[in-house]
């Protein structure tokens, strides 16, 4: 079994880079545009200030997506400011340089960038960019094992965050010093600084952010052996980080993953996660990733006992490594401190003598030979501690038996945390009440979970003569519905906004193809999926089309209530042929009512006999106080289900949106 401290650096070691644009303001006459129309416009008016900041602006954008093109706008930035003497922009090139180089896995150059960075920021107090310069150096020594100057750099920049009140920046540092805690083996401090990192993250919104620490928990989960815990909280983060397009995340996630399985014992899921995560990788260029990969898969092969393609990932590995670190680079990094710290202190240290120089860089070479010829015993020792705890833990079987309560008892408690967690990631996807009252006014939507998260959900977007609005009630509830609410709110934003479909029908037609396509659903393997009603409402209010998939709508007007029934059909499963989605058009008036809904309100048990509630005495209930402003009506049907439901327990998801036109 792999030992916990083997994925330090993978779960916990990551690039983070905040650029603070706030300090160097952009012109009226690019707001509101993309970079790079802002950067025509400005490039046309020939502001050498506006110029810069936009250059580093975009070569931060691509950060994450195109190493190529980052490299090129930072050096097409430094040189601009340098002749320009724009200090600022200076410090934010040799900033993204830094990040280039250090995402390229050349941490030589990108020390010497951070240096630069530094530097340049010290001499004009720039104190907030100083925080991000200290947090990507901690970074560094990190990655080389300095856990001691890691710490350091960090709680440098956590100080001077906090003094200036910069949440952004706490939030970052707060997670790498978790990754400290857990390199020290302290894994109950290193749990409560991420949902640390996750509390603060889901308060400014920053859900790449989020995405990333769920990542982190459950490759902790998995290395812990807690793997129903490691998957959710792995498969949240893929979910979402495919959402935010961070492909080099989502590699390292499903490689992850793969190591999860590979714990298992799952090996064919494993590789297939593994071979998955490499092709993503090997697109995006990312060396760092593909090594990583390659650890991931040696170890998955030495715990099938598959030593020979064990030993040969664990070969391309060291190969990939040795390409990328440099025999002196540990001289170069002391020597690039060494020399910022002197500036720094006014030269107060002086040079040490040449001969000591000579003897350490001696003692250094010595020392990376050793490590050379040392590497193949050690996977030896590691092969070796593998079986033994695997025989050790067998032995250890029985005792285990009288320790089964109080585990269970310790890990419902932690994945009901964690289901605590992942309602609040739902709520944060879900539309704002707020929100709704400011697009549609009288409005009001009625949500009751039956567990902590729910497998209903309701989704709002706005065009710019339309809205479309809809009611969905997926497959399930609890945390398997929640996960599929996730797949499907983000398939509606893809099919409407990257697909720009807006028809009623069409849109369930490829929301369908996209369902069906994201749970490889074949042959009728698998039923999972949605039931949907879809409203395209016109800006005046005057027009309304609807397509449900097996839920209807309903529109009261002047006390007389219109069903517009929904297509036979699902969203999601296998079926004889191609599904066909029809739509209905409906002229509305001022005062119209509108109601869209799962099934969970109808299909309650409860009154006298303990029978279902049923769709008759759902429409006589909506008709009794449809003529109430739409908060009150959503009381009155809050107090209707309480007082039908009495002693019996909420059998579904509820959810009843209504809107007044």
């Amino acid at each position: 079994m792999e030992s916990i401290m083997a994925r330090p650096l993978k779960a916990f070691l990551r690039l983070i880079t905040v650029l603070f644009f706030s300090a160097l303001p952009l012109c009226p006459a690019v707001a509101g545009q993309t970079p790079i129309d802002s950067l025509r416009k400005v490039a046309s008016q020939k502001s050498d200030t506006a110029l810069i900041n936009l250059l580093n602006r975009i070569s931060h954008e691509f950060r994450n997506t195109d190493s190529d093109s980052m490299l090129a706008y930072a050096q097409r930035a430094l040189a601009l400011a340098e002749k320009a003497n724009f200090k600022t922009g200076i410090a934010d090139a040799y900033n993204n340089l830094g990040v280039h180089y250090q995402n390229m896995s050349d941490l030589a150059k990108a020390m010497e960038y951070y240096t630069r960075a530094l530097k340049v920021c010290d001499e004009i107090g720039w104190r907030r960019k100083m925080i991000s310069i200290n947090i990507n150096i901690g970074n560094i020594f990190f990655e080389q094992g300095d856990i001691k100057n890691s710490r350091k750099y960090y709680t440098d920049a956590l100080r001077v965050a906090e003094e200036l009140g910069f949440k952004e920046a706490q939030a970052n540092c707060i997670h790498n010093l978790a990754g400290c805690y857990f390199m020290e083996g302290k894994y109950d401090s290193c749990f409560m600084m991420l949902k640390a990192n996750i509390g603060l993250n889901l308060d400014m919104g920053r859900m790449e952010e989020v995405a990333h620490a769920l990542g982190n928990m459950g490759a902790l989960y998995g290395d812990l052996k807690r793997y129903d815990e490691a998957k959710l909280y792995m498969d949240s983060a893929i979910a979402m980080k495919i959402k935010l397009r961070d492909v080099q995340g989502v590699a390292s996630s499903i490689s992850e993953l793969g190591q999860v399985y590979a714990q298992k014992g799952d090996y064919k899921k494993a590789f297939e996660l593994f071979r998955a995560a490499l092709d993503t990788a090997n697109r995006i260029k990312s060396r760092n990733i593909v090594m990583d990969i390659y650890k991931d898969m040696a170890m998955a092969y030495s715990l099938k006992k598959d030593f020979e393609n064990a030993f040969k990932y664990q070969t391309m590995r060291l190969e990939l490594k040795d390409s990328l670190f440099t025999a002196d680079f540990s001289r170069q990094i002391a020597e690039m401190q060494a020399k910022y710290d002197s500036e720094k202190k006014d030269k107060e240290l002086v040079m040490k003598d040449a001969e000591l120089q000579r003897q350490q860089a001696e003692s250094r070479q010595n020392f990376i030979l050793l490590v050379a010829f040392g590497i193949g015993f050690l996977l030896m020792i590691l092969l070796a501690v593998i079986i033994f705890r695997g025989y050790r833990e067998k032995q250890k079987a029985n005792v285990q038996l009288a320790e089964q309560k109080a585990i269970i008892e310790e890990k419902n408690k932690d994945i009901t945390d964690s289901i605590n967690y992942a309602q609040k990631i739902q709520e944060a996807i879900l539309p704002k009440e707020n929100e709704l009252s400011a697009i549609f006014g009288d409005s009001f939507v009625l949500f009751r979970p039956r567990d902590i998260v729910s497998g209903d959900f309701y989704w709002v977007e706005q065009k710019q003569d339309h809205v479309l609005f809809a009611a969905a009630d997926c497959t399930g509830h609890g945390v398997p519905g929640a996960l599929m609410s996730m797949i499907g709110s983000s398939k509606l934003h893809e099919v409407v906004n990257e697909k720009n479909i807006n028809n009623p029908s069409d849109v369930l037609k490829e929301l369908d193809k996209q369902v069906v396509q994201a749970l490889k659903q074949k042959d009728g393997e698998s039923r999972d999926g949605m039931d949907i009603a879809f409203v395209e409402l016109s800006r005046n209010g005057k027009l309304l089309r609807f397509s449900g998939a097996n839920r209807p709508l309903y529109i009261i007007r002047n006390g007389e209530l219109t069903e517009l029934p929904g297509n036979k059909l699902p969203i999601g499963g296998h079926v004889e042929g191609e599904k066909q989605f029809g739509h209905h058009r409906f002229d509305l008036l001022h005062g119209d009512c509108i109601y869209a809904f799962s099934d969970g309100y109808c299909d309650q048990f409860g009154g006298e006999k303990g029978k279902k509630l049923m769709t008759k005495h759902f429409k006589s209930l909506l008709l009794s106080i449809w003529s109430l402003p739409m908060k009150e009506q959503m009381d009155r049907l809050a107090e209707g289900l309480n007082r039908w439901k009495g002693g019996y327990e909420q059998v579904d998801d509820i959810l009843v949106i209504g809107i007044r036109v």
